[in-house]
């Protein structure tokens, strides 16, 4: 069935109770997202996650263009593929001190999203989950994160790129040419 809210014109606030740990999505037969949650909601710009939240799902928040600001409850794990992407008014994140995994295309087409700080916790970001976040102009990278994945900065305004991790799987496209690493 469609997503709960998907593409809902009047949502403009979300508040989340404490008890969900998970926010899911339906799939299609191939195995990609079919619907996300909230996915294009508008005017959506406030939300809410619990501590209890452990997993945003598929497409979860895709397509939300006025959501400037995200701040992730205390129990985040996984953030899942495609769960912000497009959500063009994005500026700031503030990722919890246990979040293991930003999956592909997380927050690809953020185009307004700037430098994030990655917490210690961070393993692994996924397959082109920053691609095009044209104000991103630095990224530091944990010595947690064990993998990097193929475009995951790609055709973004990252520059500079700090890695302090010894033992990281970075894929030979992760960052933009001309970024100093």
């Amino acid at each position: 069935c469609k997503g709960a809210f998907q593409t809902d014109e009047v949502l403009t606030n979300l508040s989340l109770p404490e008890t969900l740990t998970i926010i899911k999505s339906s799939y299609l037969n191939n195995g990609r997202a079919d619907y996300g949650a909230f996915k294009g909601c508008p005017k959506l710009k406030d939300v809410y996650f619990p501590n209890s939240l452990a997993e945003i799902g598929i497409s979860a928040l895709a397509d939300c263009i006025a959501i400037e600001s995200l701040y992730f409850g205390d129990n985040l794990k996984y953030i899942c593929r495609s769960a912000f992407n497009n959500c063009s008014a994005l500026k700031e994140i503030d990722f919890n001190d246990k979040l293991k995994t930003i999956g592909d295309y997380a927050f690809e087409g953020c185009t307004s999203l700037k430098n994030v700080s990655f917490p210690e916790s961070l393993k692994y970001i996924g397959r082109e989950a920053f691609k095009g976040c044209k104000a991103m102009t630095e990224v530091n990278i944990p010595a947690s994160v064990e993998s990097i994945d193929s475009k995951a900065f790609a055709e973004s305004g990252v520059k500079e790129v700090n890695i302090y991790s010894e033992n990281i799987n970075i894929a030979s496209d992760a960052f933009p040419a001309d970024a100093q690493i």
